[in-house]
């Protein structure tokens, strides 16, 4: 509001201008009260004895000095005392004085009419910048929103990486010991091969039932008494179907998600507000005045002082009204430049929304890919788990089976029979026999 302001002070130069011009007035009027009384003291030291006949004038006369002086008038009739009278200096003076009272009416006027403008403009501008700031402020509500979101997001998705890793982690430790398991079936499986080779090529190389020393272990005859044979026992080992375990290859496909992410061109860029378009004013008034000040000397010096007085000042109201009605102009160039301003900052909150919503957009495909990979990865993980717990459970069925195995080749002879009778049918047979003792 700087031209307002510039208005106020030119008005306030107006009011010096126009006590100014008053106290020239002044001036002027003693300066032609004097020029005139002169010759009447010299007339008066020439002549005493008719100083009563002037002091005592018709009352027509002295009210005719105070009577204003009409441009077309008839001429001046001359005195008692023989030499012409000029009008009185109030009657000369009657339009300057008029036009003095007109300045300070008319600078009242625009003084007031100026300060209801600048009331009225900020009233009107402050009303404007609260509905501007009130849709700045929502729209930035709604991006604190967006960031907020975006921000419990990214959250989401760094937990979601946690989880993965550590089920990824979990997922290797149990293949690690399924593989190991495994390894120790396929061992155990190339030492049957081994044991059940020992075993027969011990059946071969035992088996004298035929040797020639062996028959004189028979009976002379054959048909006498009861036959006594001897009986072998033989142990029929059956024919084990071989287990092979195949390896299990699990596999694991690794899905990473990639996370976008939008840069917020925020930036926020304040126009400066310095811009003084109105004429200056008191630069005029001041010249204005010096106007004024030289054609009142000049007229003082030719006795004619009304004349250029009483046309500068019109000048200057003239400017002054103007001034005026630049001030509307310049309430509606505010006006133009706050909504430009308020456009400007709206767009680029627009902009930043914009960019909020493409990195949410962007996160949420993020989190919604890793959540897959995360069930994916638990059923992974729960399939090592039940194959990790079947290889446990039947390798320690297998060491049960094995040890009740070993234990008969160790025993002494006389347990022989009843640990023959004791030997498991099958592995499982060999776990439940375990849990019953």
């Amino acid at each position: 509001m700087k031209p307002a302001r510039a208005m106020v002070r030119a008005i306030l130069a107006v009011h010096c201008l126009a006590t100014e011009l008053g106290m020239q007035v002044s001036a002027s009027a003693e300066r032609i009260t004097g020029a005139s009384s002169a010759p009447k003291h010299r007339y008066m030291r020439q002549s005493k004895s008719t100083a009563p006949a002037l002091d005592q004038r018709p009352q027509s006369e002295a009210s005719a000095e105070d009577t204003p002086v009409q441009a077309g008038s008839a001429p001046l009739s001359p005195a008692p005392d023989g030499y012409p009278r000029l009008p009185a200096v109030s009657a000369m003076l009657g339009s300057a004085s008029e036009t003095l009272k007109h300045i300070n009416s008319q600078a009242s006027v625009l003084e007031a009419r100026v300060v209801q403008t600048q009331m009225e403009n900020e009233a009107k501008l402050a009303r404007q910048k609260a509905v501007f700031e009130q849709k700045l402020r929502i729209q930035e509500d709604h991006n604190k929103d967006l960031v907020r979101d975006n921000t419990q997001i990214s959250t989401d998705i760094a937990a979601l990486k946690a989880n993965n890793s550590d089920l990824k982690k979990h997922a290797k430790e149990l293949q690690d010991g399924s593989r190991l398991m495994r390894t120790e079936l396929r061992a155990l499986q190339s030492r049957f091969h081994t044991a059940l080779d020992f075993i027969g090529s011990s059946l071969k190389s035992s088996d004298d039932s035929k040797a020639p020393e062996l028959e004189v272990l028979q009976p002379a005859k054959a048909t006498q008494g009861s036959n006594h044979r001897g009986h072998h026992a033989y142990i029929e080992y059956g024919k084990h179907g071989e287990n092979k375990a195949g390896g299990d290859s699990d596999g694991a496909q690794e899905d990473e998600g990639g996370e976008g992410s939008a840069e917020d061109d925020d930036a926020d860029e304040d126009d400066d507000e310095g811009e003084d378009a109105a004429t200056s004013l008191i630069a005029v008034a001041e010249q204005a005045q010096r106007v004024a000040a030289t054609g009142t000397s000049e007229a003082a010096e030719a006795d004619l002082p009304a004349a250029d007085v009483e046309a500068n000042p019109q000048d200057l109201l003239a400017v002054l009204s103007r001034g005026v009605t630049d001030l509307q102009k310049q309430e509606h160039e505010s006006e133009a430049k706050l909504k430009a301003m308020f456009l400007e900052s709206f767009q680029t909150g627009t902009r930043r929304h914009a960019s909020l919503i493409a990195q949410q957009r962007a996160l949420n495909s993020s989190r919604a890919s890793l959540s897959a990979m995360q069930t994916k990865l638990r059923r992974a993980d729960a399939r090592l788990e039940a194959t990790g717990a079947g290889l446990r459970q039947r390798l320690r069925e297998l060491g049960l089976f094995l040890q009740r195995l070993a234990h008969l080749p160790l025993a002494p002879a006389e347990e022989a029979p009843r640990l023959l009778k004791a030997l498991p049918e099958d592995v499982s047979a060999a776990a439940t026999l375990a849990r019953r003792e």
